[in-house]
Order: structure tokens, then sequence, then C-alpha cells
């Protein structure tokens, strides 16, 4: 009888320590491909910016380069 109990508890423990690791991978997951998408943004911005500066800087035909 305790064999019984003790193997359900084995079970269980181990049942509910892959639901864990399963969240847990699913977090990490999610915040990796938030931080790529934040990045990727950053970097598109700062992109858009350097050829907006650019094109002023062409505009009004400075000797600065």
């Amino acid at each position: 009888m305790t064999n019984e109990v003790t193997i359900d508890l084995v079970k269980k423990s181990s049942a509910e320590r892959m639901m864990k690791s399963h969240r847990a991978r699913k977090r990490r997951r999610e915040a990796r491909e938030m931080k790529t998408e934040r990045v990727e943004r950053y970097y598109s911005n700062m992109k858009q910016l350097r050829q907006k500066y650019r094109k002023l800087r062409l505009r009004h035909h400075d000797d600065l380069v």
C-alpha cells in the first residue's frame, strides 16, 4: 500500500516539475521575443533618424560633412 502511494507522489511531483518547466520555458521564450522585437524596432528607428539627419545636412549645404 505504501509503495503505491509513494509511486503516485513521485509521478505527481514529476508531472508538476514538467509543468513548471514548460511554463518557465514559455516565459523565457516570450521574454526573448519581446527583447528581440524591441531591439529591432530601436535599430529601425535609429536608421530612420540617421537618414533624416543626413538629409537635413545635405539640404543645408554645410561643409561639415
